[in-house]
């Protein structure tokens, strides 16, 4: 929930949303402008990402290790053709939805993509998981020593049906689903000016945990000598969040394989990888740097709304005409009641506001340039490996 909090915030201050001035005077001035320096850095490096990940020519490079041959190079350009036209043509969600996910990954820091057989497209899939609803341990450290990583999803109600006709889930009685959004769904709808509510039954959908774990499963316990040794091994378990029912239990290591090593299911893509399993992103890189800047603009807006519209105060005994609003057109005078005084000055005083001087513009510009060039570094080309 505190990684989810801090993830809706910085979608907050990406400043992709239209927001209008405020019509008051509050303790926070009037502009609500956004700085754009996260949301730069955010789109540089999806950019750079999708011309190296993504190029023209298709996302696969096959490497023959160092047995090059006619021959051999031969069937790797056969392999490498055949894949690139599996990811891009037979399978047309692969290049948008990794280029959707590169820019969250940039953005929280931490990507990560599930390979599987589909039953439903049945061929091989690899799908992004959607920032919140991969769960792990807060003790994990990464993704090969953690004991349980579930995937949280959401699934629509005809694709259950589905999924319970093909035989990939069991068979049974599932109540109606209630809704379950995250923050981030709660914020991504807000930001695409949707709504997370429905007023049709039919458009609820089932929330699934599919979790992988290592597990003594009674009925399929490890057994040597006639004996169970409550040796725990890697299952696939999914159940439905509502009801708490199990649709699926599978095992997840090769049946012939005697060390029972779990089949890699999940993949990690950490951008900057610094204390523990989740790594920091461009938000926790710029967060403090853009709110500042935006700070910097709206003070420096406000001042100069205020310099060309002043506000004001005024006596009370000033006050009997019919409209407070002291504002006339060019060349024009506009009466004032002075309330028993001939001197304006003593009825009508401007606001004592000072201006920002020239070294605040110095200032936020120093902290642009060194918010653009910590940004930045994380994007600079390395040779390959």
């Amino acid at each position: 929930r505190k990684w989810m909090g801090d993830y809706t915030r910085g979608q907050s201050i990406l400043g992709i949303e239209i927001k209008a001035p405020k019509t008051d005077v509050s303790g926070e001035g009037v502009s609500q402008v956004d700085h754009p320096l996260l949301l730069d850095a955010c789109i540089a490096f999806q950019s750079n990402a999708r011309a190296e990940m993504l190029p023209a020519s298709g996302p696969v490079k096959i490497d023959n290790s160092g047995r090059e041959t006619a021959i051999t190079d031969k069937q790797a350009e056969k392999l490498e053709q055949s894949m690139n036209e599996f990811l891009t043509v037979k399978s047309p969600e692969y290049v948008p939805d990794f280029d959707r996910m590169l820019f969250q990954w940039g953005f929280g820091g931490m990507a990560v993509r599930k390979v599987f057989h589909c039953p439903l497209r049945r061929r091989p899939v690899s799908d992004s998981i959607a920032p919140g609803d991969f769960i792990v341990s807060n003790d994990a450290k990464s993704l090969t020593d953690v004991g349980r990583k579930t995937h949280r999803s959401k699934m629509r109600q005809s694709v259950m049906k589905r999924m319970q006709y093909l035989g990939a889930y069991r068979d049974v009685e599932l109540h109606l689903p209630s809704r379950d959004t995250t923050l981030v769904e709660q914020k991504t709808a807000t930001i695409q000016g949707s709504t997370t509510t429905s007023n049709r039954v039919e458009d609820e959908e089932y929330t699934i945990y599919e979790t992988c774990l290592d597990y003594d499963m009674p009925g399929d316990a490890h057994n040597e000598g006639g004996d169970d040794t409550g040796l725990p091994r890697p299952y696939l378990v999914t159940i439905e969040k509502d009801t708490r029912t199990v649709l699926e239990v599978r095992r997840n290591w090769r049946k012939d394989d005697a060390n029972f090593t779990e089949r890699k299911r999940f993949i990690a893509y950490p951008f900057v990888p610094m204390f523990g399993f989740w790594a920091t992103g461009l938000l926790g890189i710029l967060a403090n740097t853009t709110s500042a800047l935006t700070a910097a603009w709206r003070i420096m807006l406000d001042s100069g709304m205020f310099a060309n519209f002043p506000g004001g105060m005024y006596l009370k005994n000033g006050s009997r005409q019919a409209d407070n609003n002291f504002r006339a057109g060019p060349g024009e005078f506009c009466p004032v009641d002075g309330g028993g005084t001939d001197d304006i000055r003593k009825v009508i005083a401007p606001y004592p506001y000072k201006e920002f001087g020239p070294a605040f513009p110095a200032f936020t510009k120093d902290i642009s340039e060194t918010g653009s060039r910590v940004g930045g570094t994380a994007s600079v080309p390395v040779a390959e490996a």
